[in-house]
């Protein structure tokens, strides 16, 4: 059976990767707007690359497709919004879980700032505790 009209044929995006399950499942974008708590608009956006899911939406992104669709990080930075995307995180509640100040957070995963070799050294034995990359 062919895949319904309209679905992506390759999921180069997030956005696609979203299209093509709720397409595959029968799902309108007003009901996945509700399992997002977002808007049909936003869905819309998303499945047109318009916009992006908001990192806090990550977990439910996995949820939703029952797998990761995001990048493997490569970088110090991207390795901190990657967990936050993963567990679903604000920055304060990634920043308390792993013993640090919200805004430090926010400037290494930013690149605003370089980190410390001690803060380097305690952020990475957190997130190699908590998950795998």
């Amino acid at each position: 059976m062919p895949p319904p009209a309209g679905t992506p044929t390759v999921l180069n995006t997030v956005g696609d990767h979203i299209r093509a399950a709720r397409l595959a499942q029968g799902i309108e974008q007003k009901a996945l707007a509700s399992f997002f708590s977002t808007s049909k608009e936003t869905i819309w956006n998303w499945e047109n690359n318009r916009s992006n899911p908001a990192i806090h939406q990550g977990e439910k992104v996995i949820r939703f497709l029952g797998y990761n669709p995001f990048p493997t990080p490569s970088t110090f930075a991207e390795r901190l919004a990657s967990f936050r995307r993963v567990q679903g995180l604000r920055v304060k509640d990634a920043a308390r879980l792993a013993g640090v100040d919200p805004c430090s957070w926010t400037s290494w995963e930013n690149g605003e700032h370089a980190i410390t070799r001690r803060y380097e050294e305690k952020i990475n034995a957190f997130l190699t505790n908590v998950c795998s990359f």
